[in-house]
């Protein structure tokens, strides 16, 4: 299907133009636009400052009482259907679909989406600190991408507790902050749905790391897919 088609460098001139400073709608989008993100850097040296809206947040939030949130699940639960699941344009037309019924739902009901995304924060639950992780090992793999690397985390991780990642990350001879700043070499992205500030789809870390990181600092901004992949979980 690829054969004698452009590679995305020849390309990516005119999807950035075409992007222009629209709002990008995706099913688990925090994902897939770190893609686009490192892409535009690599080949034309452009960086992706697009807001966004994440159909597989809103779906969660909306409706609980779904198997799960999968695309094709969330799909079928609003009555829109595909002949060909999995192919880029079938995708994106039953994520659109998808969207506006949400949206309609929202209107209908009057639905106040700051409430709906605001966490309620136990009045007992003490701030985590990250100078309280310590290492639990004490060799190190020094070719590890993590060793000496300082991360931080925001928004919810959904396959651990920010307290375990953190752990993993000094086991690997990583370091953790609580806050952005320049020596800063990974932001680990979870699930902002559960992030009091957010807004326009990014927490202040993540714009932070943006500032950083178009000012020219070292810095990745990573999902929490591929964290799992660079700590082998």
């Amino acid at each position: 299907m690829l054969e004698n088609k452009p590679y995305f460098e020849d390309i990516a001139n005119n999807i950035h133009q075409f992007l222009e400073s629209e709002i990008l709608l995706g099913h688990n989008i925090h994902f897939d636009i770190n893609f686009l993100y490192d892409n535009f850097v690599m080949t034309i040296n452009k960086y992706l400052q697009n807001d966004f809206v994440d159909l597989l947040r809103l779906s969660r939030r909306l409706f609980k009482n779904f198997e799960n949130h999968k695309l094709v699940t969330v799909a079928e639960e609003l009555g829109v259907t595909s002949e060909n699941w999995h192919r880029a344009r079938a995708d994106c037309d039953a994520t659109i679909k998808c969207f506006e019924i949400c949206r309609k739902y929202i209107i209908d009901n009057n639905i106040d989406i700051k409430k709906l995304f605001k966490r309620k924060r136990s009045k007992n639950r003490s701030r985590l600190l990250v100078e309280d992780i310590t290492s639990e090992v004490n060799d190190f793999d020094i070719d590890h991408p993590l060793y000496d690397k300082v991360c931080v985390f925001t928004g919810k991780l959904e396959k651990m507790e920010r307290r375990e990642a953190l752990q993993y990350v000094v086991n690997l001879g990583g370091k953790c902050k609580n806050n952005m700043s320049r020596d800063v070499d990974f932001l680990i992205l979870g699930n902002n749905d559960y992030c009091a500030t957010i807004k326009d789809g990014k927490s202040r870390k993540h714009k932070k790391a943006e500032s950083l990181i178009l000012k020219g600092y070292d810095l990745k901004i990573i999902p929490e897919k591929i964290f799992y992949e660079i700590i082998n979980v």
